[in-house]
């Protein structure tokens, strides 16, 4: 599988076709803790706006588009950061 960026819209390939997990925004990688166990997952967001991981062996996640409004909201987040605070009240 290519490089995952952030922002990037997948397909889980594990996922029916009804499945609402079957297309999902990644954005990152991460580690699932089951007690003494722990899994490497990818972090995505369901269409419903709630984390969802996906054990990433075996890799089941295909890059299908990029969503571009994910890349714009890093950017102004980043020029909110970089006002030092001076965020006006209300």
């Amino acid at each position: 599988m290519a490089d995952l960026q952030k922002g990037d819209i997948v397909m889980n390939t594990f996922a029916g076709k009804g499945n609402p997990t079957r297309f999902l925004l990644y954005i990152g990688k991460g580690v699932c803790r089951q007690g003494r166990y722990s899994h490497k997952v990818y972090d995505c967001i369901g269409y419903d706006g709630k984390k969802v991981q996906i054990f990433r062996d075996p890799d089941g996640l295909v890059k299908v588009g990029h969503m571009g409004e994910f890349d714009a909201f890093m950017v102004a987040l980043k020029g909110l950061k970089d006002r030092n605070g001076d965020v006006e009240n209300g």
